[in-house]
């Protein structure tokens, strides 16, 4: 996989760790953890878990841009996403690479979500540690090309794949933030109710039920 990078990688490709101490309740600015690359989703899963506000001083300005591939090398190591949007106001930690690649991007995603590249990686790892972490192993792993005749629309069938999947992903995740901004607003609007009663007119139960007794007659 190394010489399918634009360059080699540099320390500003990795993330940086602010520690616990400047998490925070509430920030405009966000630390995006491993737990936010999940195997299921090719967009950032993102929860309380997996983003952590930080204070404005612990932030680092990353330029985080649609497009984006990341790789995890810690915990979760070998699982990679692809930012959906540009993250101006989120940085990403120690544990995850920003990979450099523009060229056939979408065919070595592809790649790179499949158990073909996870089995590599995992046999490189080292084994009987807690917490795996894989350094820059990943990018001893093979990146398989198709080399028939049709080599060319192979690669291009499954980079449509993969745009697809992308596209579907980001219209639940849209539709999803969209609902759940309705329900908040709904519930920001609810008002208390008061029940107010109000005595029945002779009419009401004149039509509803027996004057069985007297109670609205005149005297």
């Amino acid at each position: 996989m190394r010489e399918l990078l634009d360059r080699p990688l540099k320390p500003s490709d990795k993330g940086i760790e602010v520690g616990s101490q400047s998490y925070i309740t509430h920030s405009p600015f966000q630390f995006i953890r491993t737990k936010g690359l999940q195997p299921e989703s090719f967009l950032p899963s993102f929860s309380p878990e997996s983003v952590v506000p930080v204070l404005p001083t612990s932030f680092k300005k990353i330029g985080l841009k649609e497009g984006d591939v990341l790789i995890s090398k810690d915990s979760n190591i070998g699982e990679v996403i692809i930012l959906d949007r540009d993250y101006p106001q989120h940085m990403i930690s120690g544990g995850i690479y920003r990979l450099p690649i523009t060229k056939q991007k979408y065919y070595i995603f592809g790649l790179l979500k499949s158990e073909f590249f996870k089995t590599q990686l995992l046999f490189l790892v080292s084994r009987g540690t807690t917490i795996k972490h894989a350094k820059t192993l990943f990018l001893d792993c093979e990146i398989p090309f198709p080399n028939q005749k049709n080599k060319d629309e192979v690669i291009k069938h499954i980079e449509s794949l993969v745009l697809s999947i992308i596209a579907q992903e980001k219209s639940v995740k849209e539709k999803s933030e969209l609902l759940n901004q309705l329900i908040e607003k709904e519930l920001a609007n609810q008002k208390s109710n008061t029940f107010h009663y109000e005595y029945p007119t002779l009419k009401k139960i004149g039509e509803n039920s027996r004057l069985d007794t007297g109670t609205y007659s005149k005297r």
